[in-house]
């Protein structure tokens, strides 16, 4: 079964971004780019609950998409009630995607997706070895 927690266990690294924040990281950093150029194919997503407050939903939107044959995941909190340490621990309890050699956590937000494409590099280095 293909679920979001499913998924996650196959993904290398996640980001905290807007959909449009999204959207200029591919303008960015794409294919299409002239600085970067990095193979990026859009997949689907799920609206996820993680959890309940007072009978309200903690919802937060997912979307995948392959950069450089590496599965990344792009999340954001969607629901009109947030509570950002239950969405953290939803993310503890179903990713544990780490880069840098393992010594740092494969996470980062939009501003620093930088990282992000250091930990896809550092994996398909690994890879063609």
């Amino acid at each position: 079964m293909n679920t979001a927690e499913s998924r996650l266990a196959k993904t290398l690294f996640i980001v905290k971004a807007t959909s449009f924040e999204q959207y200029c990281l591919w303008e960015k950093y794409a294919s299409t780019s002239s600085i970067y150029n990095l193979t990026w194919a859009q997949m689907d997503g799920w609206l996820v609950t993680v959890g309940k407050l007072h009978g309200r939903s903690i919802c937060i939107s997912t979307r995948w998409v392959k950069i450089e044959k590496q599965l990344i995941m792009f999340w954001e909190a969607t629901s009109q009630l947030v509570d950002h340490k239950m969405i953290e621990n939803w993310l503890d309890e179903h990713f544990q995607g780490t880069y840098d050699k393992g010594l740092r956590r494969a996470s980062c937000d939009a501003n620093n997706f930088h990282h992000c494409v250091t930990a896809i590099k550092e994996k398909n280095a690994v890879d063609t070895v």
